[in-house]
């Protein structure tokens, strides 16, 4: 008997054909039920995320490890799970008495990275940075495909490659806090705009995003506050508007019981020490004195957002020489388009138009605020806090060319929406293709990228970090292997004459004694107010020194430690006093 197909049946759609196959198989892994937006999204997003992996194989081959502020990080993020958890952030430029230091809100920072440091002391914070810039990009896909759609995931994944291959020089190998808190920072601004959109399930991430970022450095707090508070009121406003959304409050009960996690330390803190750091935070950040001003704020936006090049579409550089700055007229016009474009929005129930134009306009202002309110005598800090723009120039240029596109009319929207036509099986052969094509090529440029900065900068042969990390080594290895005399406390004494490479010394020894088991102390008054009071020396504390003369009467000589610093070649003598003098 000859079995025909049933009309309208090709051979192609048999029930045992393959794409039938790949389909049950998606069913029953469940992958082919998740929503479209979650697929795009994570998809998107891992792509993005990808060359933030080749930047890790590249500081592993090359060596990296913590020193300085990096270390003082990994140390307090050790004590988290070590004891002595902080209470605090970390120490903060903003407190110009050290009689009295001041220090950044909490210390979420030191619990996002507590796991990966015990897992690994010497790499954990590389790889937590990375981990939780994975996380950002992912999470900013995906709320951008959930209020968006596709186009939204692809274009906010295509920025986060472009803003990364811009700085992924100029950063180079440093993972201080403001830097580690550039990609939440980011993710921030893109779940903000879903969540004044309406999507107001995302506010308890939003809540989680801006805490890290608050407690990481100042630069974001003003930022991340506003967003935090501002978007579910406009959220708010956009559900009720909108005649198919109905408004509940469980989003917000959620949200309120992670910001009580997230806050609970520095509230703590601050209601049962005898000077909290919340309010002393506040007080030096209201006395300042003479600042930058306002026009230098508007100035370093103009440079993100100005035509035709704002920094975040410029190449990377080893260094960015700020020898012109632009005017203030690129930021003026700027951000009156962003108001005149929240307000048609808002005129015409284009609720994601809106929320979009003021995420980007109070992203903008924070940064203008943050950088003019840098203190006259603090000025070398806009170095660092400038990299910020990055985000708020890239998020500025999205907004615009989002209401452009979405109130200019339907012949615009339907230009930008249009499909391939043709042959349905062959856009499934060439995206995938494409899209390999485009992860191989960000992660190998990324890596090479980094690879090459490794080796002509810090992290080389010569740089001074390498230098660094290989005498600090030598100076635990030695105290290690000293007898103890049953006294696991050690305090440091700073080198003399001073230099920044012998104070960072100091810090990353102190850090890798700390993982051996040692509870180490700074003498140095400078180093000292930046840590915990139970890392203050005592007086029958022993003293382990690192100076370049003789070793002092009464101390017994370890070892010698070759270093050369911007002073020149050095010669270290390391020894160790078993009870200090008396003070």
């Amino acid at each position: 008997m000859i079995m025909l197909d049933p009309p309208g049946r090709t051979p192609v759609d048999a029930p045992n054909s393959p794409p039938h196959k790949r389909r049950a198989h998606l069913v029953r892994w469940g992958w082919a039920h998740v929503p479209s937006w979650v697929r795009w999204g994570a998809g998107c997003g891992a792509v993005a995320a990808l060359p933030l992996i080749g930047m890790l194989v590249a500081l592993f081959r090359a060596g990296w490890a913590p020193i300085d502020d990096e270390a003082t990080i990994a140390w307090q993020s050790w004590d988290v799970l070590a004891g002595h958890g902080p209470l605090v952030g970390h120490f903060t430029a903003a407190s110009l008495d050290l009689q009295h230091p001041v220090f950044d809100p909490g210390p979420l920072l030191y619990w996002t990275f507590a796991i990966p440091v015990h897992l690994s002391p010497r790499t954990g914070l590389l790889v937590g940075v990375t981990l939780l810039g994975v996380a950002s990009v992912v999470v900013a896909c995906l709320a951008a495909a959930d209020v968006g759609g596709r186009s939204a995931a692809l274009i906010v994944g295509l920025g986060a490659l472009i803003v990364g291959w811009s700085l992924s020089a100029q950063l180079d190998s440093t993972l201080w806090n403001p830097y580690a808190a550039l990609a939440p920072f980011g993710a921030t601004l893109i779940v903000a705009w879903a969540v004044a959109a309406g999507r107001l399930g995302w506010w308890p991430c939003l809540v989680v995003l801006t805490s890290f970022c608050a407690q990481a450095h100042l630069l974001y707090a003003l930022g991340s506050m506003v967003l935090l508070v501002v978007a579910p009121l406009l959220g708010v406003v956009a559900a009720r508007r909108s005649t198919s959304r109905v408004v509940g409050w469980r989003w917000a009960a959620a949200g309120v019981a992670v910001g009580a996690v997230c806050w609970a330390a520095p509230a703590w803190q601050q209601l049962t020490a005898s000077r909290g750091n919340l309010s002393a935070l506040w007080a030096a950040t209201s006395h300042r004195g003479a600042t930058t001003g306002l026009d230098l704020g508007l100035r370093n936006l103009s440079r993100g957002v100005a035509l035709p090049r704002p920094v975040w579409l410029q190449p990377p550089t080893r260094q960015l020489i700020l020898l012109e700055m632009p005017s203030v007229t690129w930021a003026i016009v700027t951000l009156t388009a962003l108001v005149v474009v929240a307000g048609l929005g808002y005129w015409r129930r284009h609720h994601v138009v809106t929320a979009v134009s003021v995420v980007a306009l109070l992203g903008d202002l924070s940064v203008v605020w943050a950088i003019g309110a840098i203190p006259v005598k603090q000025a070398i800090a806009s170095l660092y806090m400038q990299y910020v723009l990055w985000l708020v120039g890239a998020m500025t240029w999205f907004a615009l060319g989002y209401a452009v596109v979405a109130l200019a009319g339907r012949r615009v929207a339907a230009f930008a929406s249009v499909r391939l036509t043709g042959s349905t099986r062959q856009p499934g052969r060439v995206a995938p293709v494409l899209g390999i094509l485009l992860v191989v090529a960000s992660a190998f440029t990324t890596y090479w990228q980094f690879r090459d900065a490794a080796s002509l900068g810090e992290l080389g042969p010569s740089g001074g970090r390498a230098r660094l990390t290989e005498a600090t080594d030598r100076i635990a290895a030695l105290v290690g292997s000293a007898p103890s005399h049953g006294n696991t406390r050690l305090a440091i004494e700073t080198p003399e004459p001073w230099s920044m490479e012998r104070g960072i010394s100091v810090l990353r020894t102190a850090y890798l004694l700390r993982v051996r088991g040692w509870t180490p102390a700074v003498i140095a008054p400078g180093l000292r107010a930046q840590l915990d009071p139970v890392y203050s020396p005592r007086p029958d504390d022993p003293v382990l020194g690192v100076t370049a003369g003789p070793v002092p009467a009464g101390a017994r000589l370890l070892g010698e430690v070759d270093f050369g610093d911007t002073t020149g070649p050095v010669h270290w003598t390391v020894w160790l006093r078993l009870r200090s003098s008396p003070k």
